[in-house]
């Protein structure tokens, strides 16, 4: 915006100078404030989605595990314990190393504070 003494020369060479400089500039605002509104959307929506992948992830994830012990049960039950047993056993141990990658990666993406 220019200052009081500019805008009374742009008066003096057009009277409706002012006026349209006001106008203006309370259009750039508004839309300036509809593009930061537009952008906090996006930002929320955009952490929704992420909030429903990782759940989705989670969910598939414990299927999964669910899955092979219940193929390592069915296997020792049914007279295959080793095979069973080494089933089992890596199911567990995926299932600890997803937690402890987990937590791991989650410590380095986090910002430092400032």
């Amino acid at each position: 915006m220019p200052d009081a003494a500019e805008l009374a020369r742009y008066a003096d060479v057009l009277p409706e100078a002012p006026r349209l400089i006001f106008e203006e500039f309370q259009r750039q605002a508004s839309h300036r404030r509809a593009m930061e509104v537009r952008d906090m959307e996006l930002e929320e929506q955009v952490v929704r989605a992420n909030i429903a992948a990782e759940k989705l992830g989670m969910y598939t994830a414990v299927v999964v595990v669910l899955f092979f012990l219940a193929a390592a049960v069915g296997l020792i039950v049914s007279g295959h314990e080793t095979s069973g047993t080494i089933i089992g056993s890596i199911d567990i141990v995926a299932l600890a190393t997803v937690f402890v990658v987990g937590r791991f990666t989650d410590r380095n993406n986090e910002e430092p504070e400032e």
